[in-house]
């Protein structure tokens, strides 16, 4: 398939307030999945450079690397060493839905995790230890579940 160039640049659509209680890369993101999924941009177009989409957006180049590299797991874009980041084929609705679910179900149990919640101590007897520590180990997660409460079902 042939490569086109597509230079964007504010005017055609990307925009961050940085008042907005969304994150940065979170808008980023969102902006470019619209324009890809209104065919503003379209499959096997290049997206300007990390440094020229800091530029124009003023914003840290992280912040804008840290958006591509969510839309490539998403399957939006493809990031070829050393030629550029290009527009992909457009995934299935079922496969991003799939995977935004999953996404989702994993943070909401790293964020319960890091509010103390465990896993249900019946889980956790009928799967074993997991490899994690001795006896002492078992012990110590037990008495954190007591204090902290067990993740509901």
């Amino acid at each position: 398939m042939a490569r086109e160039c597509c230079r964007i640049a504010p005017p055609s659509g990307l925009r961050v307030n940085r008042k907005s209680a969304v994150p940065v890369h979170v808008q980023l993101m969102t902006q470019i999945r619209h324009l890809i999924s209104t065919g503003a941009l379209k499959p096997g177009m290049q997206l300007p450079t990390v440094r020229q989409l800091a530029g124009f957006l003023r914003i840290n180049p992280n912040t804008v690397s840290r958006a591509l590299a969510n839309l490539e797991r998403d399957g939006y874009v493809e990031g070829h060493q050393g030629r550029g980041t290009f527009v992909a084929d457009r995934p299935t609705r079922e496969g991003r839905a799939a995977h935004s679910l999953a996404r989702l179900v994993g943070e909401s149990l790293t964020r319960a995790r890091r509010l103390g919640f465990t896993q249900d101590p019946r889980l956790e007897r009928a799967h074993g230890a997991g490899g994690q520590g001795g006896p002492a180990a078992g012990r110590a997660r037990r008495m954190q579940r007591r204090r902290a409460g067990a993740l509901p079902r």
